[in-house]
């Protein structure tokens, strides 16, 4: 299993237009082959800082995700909101559950 841990910061002005862009990703996602968990929070302390969460089945499934139209097009949608991003894939060696 694969974790993703994608960070951004988006400019105050268009915070809500990134919400609304959002929507359609997240509906995407889910839908995908792979996709065991996808979510996007917001700062409680700052809220144009954003985390989506995600957990994928392989790394093949990533690499899917990141070729879907949808993908794209948020991408490119959001690419003038954005102040900064952060982007790490984590395996997972091992986990159990207790």
């Amino acid at each position: 299993m694969y974790i993703i841990a994608a960070r951004l910061r988006i400019r105050p002005e268009h915070r809500e237009d990134f919400l609304r862009a959002s929507r359609a990703i997240i509906a995407g996602t889910r839908d995908e082959g792979g996709c065991i968990f996808y979510a996007l929070h917001e700062d409680v302390h700052d809220p144009c800082n954003f985390l989506f969460y995600e957990e994928w089945q392989d790394r093949a499934a990533i690499d899917a995700h990141f070729a879907e139209d949808h993908f794209a097009d948020f991408s490119a949608v959001i690419e003038p909101w954005v102040v900064d991003r952060q982007l790490t894939v984590h395996k997972v060696a091992a986990s159990e559950q207790s």
